[in-house]
């Protein structure tokens, strides 16, 4: 019998923190959020162009958003790097913050935004600096 490699190791565990994450953006999606959401993030509707400074903990995190054309471009930006994601179909007009918080237990942000009729969940842990993909989308809901 083969020994299991450290890659394969790490494949189950962040299969398992993909699975957590999306069972969490799950329940958000179907509950709602709770009261005290983004560990003092309040959701809020940013406008396109416009800088956003945040906190998480001690994390400092900028956050821009700017229509693109192929949607709308979410560039979040903390421990000296630049993240982005295009999201939401090329006329996208309406989006929404819902939460930030730690999902996936990296002590880095995770967002759960939304953009016209979809929901996204951006976690940290499936992000490199430069063009990312969200890791969970719910599509066709009334997020916004």
């Amino acid at each position: 019998m083969k020994a299991t490699t450290p890659t394969t190791l790490r494949a189950l565990r962040d299969l398992a923190a993909v699975a957590a994450a999306g069972l969490a953006a799950a329940s958000i999606w179907a509950a709602g959020l709770p009261d005290d959401v983004g560990a003092g993030v309040a959701p809020f509707e940013p406008q396109v162009g416009v800088d956003y400074a945040l906190a998480l903990g001690d994390t400092r995190i900028s956050l821009r958003v700017e229509n693109v054309v192929k949607g709308m471009e979410y560039a979040i930006a903390y421990g000296g790097h630049t993240y982005t994601y295009v999201l939401g179909p090329f006329d996208a007009t309406h989006t929404a913050v819902r939460e930030v918080a730690d999902f996936d237990g990296d002590a880095l942000p995770d967002f759960v935004v939304d953009v016209d009729e979809a929901t996204y969940l951006l976690l940290s842990t499936h992000a490199a600096p430069g063009a990312n993909r969200p890791a969970v989308e719910f599509a066709g809901h009334d997020g916004c």
